[in-house]
Parts: structure tokens; C-alpha cells; sequence
């Protein structure tokens, strides 16, 4: 081999063959589609732990509330509350005729009873700030009347030092409404005694379950994306979204009251739990909304001509505090005499009568977007617990305190889409799929 075949060889054997554009191309596209699903396993991962924190919260949250629970049922079997009793019958008694709360004589002792333990559950289980007003104090020490800010927070060792606004309805400084009823949840659970029922230890908690995210000096709980959680004391709404008057209303038709005196209509407030009006069962699509929310709820009564079968009712039409239904009954009657009881012993101060609940804390799930209504949304604009004028903004006599859970979004935007002529700002099932909750399936028992 001469010299000049011999570099022919040496340099054709270096020569290294370069990829072409489609080649560049398929890498390319194979590198993103695995980068792709790398960021969607990761994202999944993700959502997975946070929600599997957001249980782990809300299950502990449920043990600690069933604990203060039967606290309370300890409560209601002690001498004190034979007392509490006594005054709350004095207290219905009097009545508040300037405000049109009526005076209520004559009640039986069941009903009274039935009063004072909700009370009991609303002063145990505070869900506004306004509840725990009890013009104990004043502005100044030893004298009477009240501030505006609940006496149980402002003078408690801990939390004296929350700086509270100077409106006639005083709130933290920097407070958002929507962490109102969380913060309180954690108030009680950590700061309020419960006979028997030792106080949780802050300890109890990691960052990661509780936070000030409005930085009002008031921690709330949250869930695993940081945001407050929701709580409802009394969430009836849920399974009558429009109250004991049902959807049209009238639980009857008007001129119906065949009983009452010549020429009387009592706008069949008279006729409220009995057969054939709106409340004898729970529509199946309210039901099912229920359900996202609660898991096990009691079965649908079976229904023959629309009605149920003789003998069979809906449980969800039982109230746990009052299980014979006595209050309502009783407001009957006296609908007859004119007296509206409903003003002392329903919404406006408690929940709707007659109806199943138990205590629900939300998390607003990975979107941030609650499918119910916020826990202060109401129509009592001046927070007294008294439907004064001017506050009736649905035009159906009644206070409409709570959350409604009929399939509806509304806002400034869309109007008032189920004719109501109130812009009821949100609550829809298409945006409750991913909330969770301390009773449904993926974060029950």
C-alpha cells in the first residue's frame, strides 16, 4: 500500500455521520411527550398528597367535634342545663315585640327543651362572630353594654391582642369574610371547654392544618393548597334549599285551609309537615347533591302517586334536636292565633325545622371553588338575627339564613337566573365534584 492509499483509508474510516432534521425532530417531540407525562405524574402525585393531607385534616377535625359532641349530650343530661332551661323559657316568655319576635306563652316543656339545646349548640359551635356578642363588657371595665366584638375572643389570654375594627359590626383587621367560620371552629375546638371535653392542644396541628391566611390574628384551619376551610353548624339547606316553604313558596295552595274560620287564610303556615305540601319528602336531584357533601344519608322514603307509602316517611325530614318534631307543632296553632313563632325558633335564629343535619367542614378542593354557599351568606344585612325591613330580599316573608344547595350558579353577570329576584352568588353542583368534606366518600368514615 502506498502513502497515498493509505490516508484514502485513514480518513474515510473518521469520517461520522450526522443526523438529519427528522431525526432532531422525532427526539424532540419523544423528549416532551415523556416530559409531558412527567409533569402530569407529578402534578397527579401532587393533588393526590394534598388531598390525602386535606383528609387526614378533616377526619381529625370530625373526631374532635364528635368528642365536644357528646360533650354536649353529657350537657344536656346535667342539672345545669335543667337551669339553662328555665331561662331560656323566661327568655321566650318575653319576647321581643319591637323587633317582631312575639311573646310565646304556653310551651311545653319538650319544646322549651328544644330550644335551649340549640342554643347550647350555637354557643358551643359559634359559626359568625355575632353569635358570641353577650354585652357582657363595655368599652370601658365594669361597664355595661356591648362593643360589638365577641367578649369570648377579645378577653381571652391568647387572642387580646387581635386589633378589631371600628364599624357599628366589628371584624379583625385585614378580616376575609370567607375564614370567619373556620377561625371559629378552631377557636372553640382550642379555647372553649365543653363538659368533660378537654380543649385540643394547639400542638395538635401542624402548619400544614392551620393558618392565618388573612392575617387578622385569628387562626383557621386549612387544607392541603392553603386554603380556609368551611364550616357549617347547621347545614339544612342543603336538603331544603328553599326552606319550609319549598320551591313555590307555599307549602299548599292558597284558600286551601278548609278547617280555618269563615273567610281565613293563614298563608298555610298552618299546613307546614303535613301531607301533600312541599315537605313531605326530599326531591331525588337535592338528595343527590346532599350526597357529595354527606355520605350515608338515611334511604328515600318509597313513593306511591308521587307520595310516600303509608307508614313510610323521609328521614331527612327529622330534626335531631327535636325529633317529634315538637316546635313545629307547636308554631301550628298558634299560626292560627296569629302568633308567628317561626320568628323565635326558626331561621332567623336557628336552622330549618324539621330537617336532618350534622355539622360540615368543606375544603374547597384543588380548584379553589367552593360549590356551596359561603357560611355567611344570608339575608340579614345587619347580622341581628331579626328580619327587619327591607332584609326580605326574596320576597317570601321568611329570613333565609344558611346555604341553599339547588343547582344554580348566579352572578352580577348572568342575573337572576331562577327568577327568585335574588342573585344568589353561588352554589352548583358543577363546581362541588371536587370538594371534599369530613362526611362524603372521599373523605368519610
Amino acid at each position: 500500500m502506498n502513502y497515498t492509499t493509505k490516508m484514502r483509508t485513514v480518513r474515510g474510516s473518521s469520517r461520522i455521520s450526522a443526523f438529519t432534521l427528522i431525526e432532531i425532530l422525532i427526539v424532540l417531540t419523544i423528549v416532551s411527550i415523556m416530559a409531558a407525562a412527567l409533569g402530569v405524574t407529578i402534578t397527579n402525585m401532587m393533588t393526590s398528597a394534598r388531598e390525602a393531607q386535606t383528609t387526614a385534616t378533616l377526619r381529625k377535625i370530625d373526631g374532635l367535634i364528635i368528642e365536644r359532641q357528646q360533650g354536649l349530650q353529657r350537657a344536656f343530661e346535667s342539672r345545669d342545663f335543667s337551669r339553662y332551661v328555665d331561662t331560656t323559657h323566661e327568655k321566650l316568655i318575653k319576647g321581643d315585640p319591637a323587633n317582631n319576635v312575639p311573646q310565646l306563652y304556653g310551651l311545653s316543656q319538650n319544646a322549651v327543651e328544644a330550644v335551649a339545646r340549640k342554643d347550647f349548640a350555637r354557643q358551643f359551635f359559634p359559626q359568625r362572630f355575632v353569635e358570641m356578642l353577650d354585652a357582657r363588657t363595655g368599652p370601658l371595665p365594669g361597664v355595661l353594654g356591648a362593643d360589638g366584638i365577641p367578649d369570648r375572643i377579645q378577653f381571652d389570654d391568647v387572642y387580646q391582642s387581635v386589633a378589631w375594627t371600628s364599624a357599628p359590626i366589628k371584624f379583625p383587621v385585614n378580616h376575609d369574610p370567607a375564614t370567619e367560620s373556620s377561625e371559629l371552629l378552631y377557636f372553640a375546638l382550642t379555647r372553649m371547654e365543653v363538659f368533660g371535653t378537654p380543649l385540643t392542644a394547639v400542638d395538635d396541628f401542624s402548619t400544614r392544618e392551620v393558618a392565618d391566611t388573612d392575617n387578622d390574628g385569628l387562626p383557621e384551619f386549612i387544607d392541603g393548597w392553603g386554603n380556609p376551610l368551611r364550616y357549617y353548624r347547621w347545614p339544612t339547606r342543603l336538603f331544603k334549599p328553599y326552606g319550609l316553604f319549598g320551591f313555590d313558596g307555599v307549602p299548599g295552595a292558597t284558600g286551601d285551609d278548609v278547617d280555618s274560620p269563615a273567610g281565613a287564610d293563614f298563608n298555610d303556615l298552618y299546613e307546614i309537615g303535613w301531607p301533600g305540601t312541599d315537605d313531605v319528602f326530599i326531591p331525588a336531584n337535592v338528595r343527590d347533591f346532599a350526597r357529595a357533601y354527606i355520605e350515608g344519608l338515611p334511604r328515600a322514603p318509597v313513593l306511591s302517586g308521587g307520595v310516600p307509602i303509608p307508614g313510610d316517611y323521609d328521614q331527612l325530614n327529622i330534626d335531631p334536636d327535636d325529633s317529634f318534631g315538637i316546635l313545629l307543632h307547636t308554631a301550628q296553632p298558634l299560626a292560627v292565633q296569629g302568633i308567628n313563632m317561626l320568628n323565635s325558633v326558626s331561621e332567623s335564629r336557628y336552622h330549618t325545622l324539621d330537617t336532618y343535619h350534622r355539622p360540615l367542614v368543606v375544603s374547597t378542593g384543588a380548584d379553589g371553588i367552593l360549590g356551596l354557599y359561603e357560611p355567611n351568606h344570608n339575608e340579614d344585612l345587619n347580622l341581628n338575627g331579626i328580619l327587619d325591613s327591607g332584609e326580605d330580599a326574596n320576597g317570601n316573608g321568611f329570613l333565609d339564613i344558611g346555604f341553599l344547595g339547588q343547582p344554580i350558579n348566579e352572578d352580577a353577570a348572568t342575573g337572576d337566573l331562577n327568577g327568585n329576584a335574588l342573585v344568589d352568588t353561588f352554589a352548583s353542583p358543577f363546581a362541588s365534584f371536587d370538594d371534599l368534606t369530613n362526611h362524603n366518600r372521599r373523605a368519610g368514615e
